[in-house]
Order: structure tokens, then sequence, then C-alpha cells
């Protein structure tokens, strides 16, 4: 799915309209629109609110990004092996990190090997 329609969809489930999301993370409502049409990306700050109002997985919702757009936009506090390990929950490429405090992986947009904490 892509983000456009997740966030859409987030925001339906949880009985937010789109004139209380918008005021409540600073945009206004016709760029919640555009962001739910597809037509524009909300910045990484933006994102990290709209997830919190929406009780969602951020780093789930940066992996749907990335997928989208082909690239990916880390909000401050949040790792990038956190982000790549999402995208690859997201991806099936595992099922969840390994039981192992570090794990090597080569990350599936680039190649770059990455190591994920698991601590």
């Amino acid at each position: 799915m892509s983000l456009s329609k997740k966030l859409r969809q987030l925001r339906e489930s949880q009985g937010i309209t789109g004139t209380s999301a918008a005021k409540a993370i600073g945009f206004s409502p016709t760029m919640l629109s555009r962001i739910e049409a597809g037509a524009s990306y909300p910045s990484a700050d933006r994102l990290a609110a709209m997830a919190q109002l929406y009780g969602a997985d951020l780093l789930e919702l940066q992996a749907e990004e990335a997928a989208d757009k082909g690239r990916l936009d880390i909000p401050p506090g949040v790792s990038r092996e956190d982000v790549v390990a999402a995208v690859f929950r997201l991806a099936g490429k595992v099922s969840e990190m390994p039981a192992v405090n570090h794990h090597a992986f080569n990350c599936p947009c680039c190649g770059e090997r990455l190591i994920a904490c698991k601590s």
C-alpha cells in the first residue's frame, strides 16, 4: 500500500476528520489532501507527527515512504538502521530481527552494508 493510502486509512480508522488532522499537525487542509492523494509528501517531522496522531508505527510509515519515493528522510531521534530494519520487515526479507545483538545485512536499495542493533 502506498504511503498516501496508508495515511488516509490510518486517519479514517481513528475517526479523525481531515480538517482536524491538518490543524493538529500544522498543515492546511489542502496540503493534507495533497499528501493523502499522493501528490505531495510530508516532511520527516510532519510524518512523525502524523504517526503519533494516528497511533501508527513511524518506522513502518518511513518504510512505506521509502518504497514510494525511492529515498528516505529520517527524522531526528530515529536511527537509519532501525528504518532499514523496518523496510526489510515490510518487504518480507526477514520476519523479525534476529536474537543476536547486532545483525549485518545489505540494503535492498543501494547494497550498502548496514548493521542493525537489536538492543
